[in-house]
């Protein structure tokens, strides 16, 4: 109950966006290094979205949290796949997943 009166107040607020900034710099890091721009990866992201900005963000930001969650400094393809096995595959079953090696 603490917790959560803690919370609603301006200092609440304070923790939030903190965690927010923290999330996006996390996010951004984590972009930078894991080479989502190299041409082939960058071409896989493409098949797998089919190019819609709101898929990319989906695998995208799925992406991340898996990375996080698992403690891990970058995306890998094995990440991109479990993302889009979780996020877009349901969605567009005639499309294979292109992050399977």
């Amino acid at each position: 109950r603490l917790a959560r009166s803690f919370e609603s107040g301006a200092e609440g607020a304070l923790l939030r966006q903190t965690r927010r900034r923290l999330f996006v710099a996390h996010f951004l890091l984590l972009i930078r290094i894991s080479y989502l721009a190299d041409p082939t990866t960058a071409y896989r992201i493409y098949c797998a979205t089919l190019g819609k900005v709101a898929n990319v963000m989906k695998l995208i930001r799925r992406s991340v949290a898996i990375t996080l969650a698992n403690g891990e400094e970058k995306i890998t393809l094995e990440t991109l796949s479990t993302a889009y096995a979780e996020r877009l595959e349901d969605n567009q079953p005639e499309i294979k997943n292109p992050f399977l090696q």
